[in-house]
């Protein structure tokens, strides 16, 4: 899929989410390729959007999107989530990341965002906090995100 053909489900999908958040309590963010891309990085493609929330927010929105299409993700050594459901209802699927976890050094830690930026109606970690955070998880997909944040900087 090329940009031209993602970006507009991009924007839609984000719509979505910002509709959605006038009934979120905590602070959240969009996180992963879609950040990355709203944050100016060169992204090839955006398949899902990634939604860091609370565990309480992630029940009011599973609550609220009950009756969107949900499927649930296979158990991972290197990321938990207490709460976790993937819509598939948007133009692009919602990944919904409640008490989300990331094993570092052998240990998982909550990954809670420091800063917030926002992007028209949705919120951001900083381009250097989405770095750390790439960086931390490792993998090859993040690597080539990192080089992307930073040719943006």
């Amino acid at each position: 899929m090329t940009a031209a053909r993602w970006r507009p489900r991009l924007a839609a999908t984000l719509a979505e989410i910002a509709a959605a958040a006038p009934a979120f309590e905590d602070e959240w963010w969009i996180i992963g390729s879609a950040a990355a891309a709203l944050s100016g990085a060169d992204i090839a493609i955006v398949r899902d959007v990634d939604l860091l929330l609370s565990e309480r927010d992630a029940r009011r929105l599973i609550g609220r999107w009950a009756s969107a299409p949900k499927s649930t993700a296979p158990p991972d050594a290197q990321f938990r989530s207490k709460v976790f459901a993937r819509f598939e209802k948007s133009p692009l699927a919602v990944e919904a990341f409640g008490g989300f976890e990331m094993k570092v050094r052998g240990a998982f830690r909550p990954v809670a965002p420091l800063t917030r930026e926002r992007r028209g109606g949705v919120f951001t970690p900083s381009v250097a906090e989405q770095i750390a955070i790439l960086e931390a998880m490792g993998r090859d997909k993040d690597r080539a995100r990192i080089a992307a944040l930073r040719a943006a900087l």
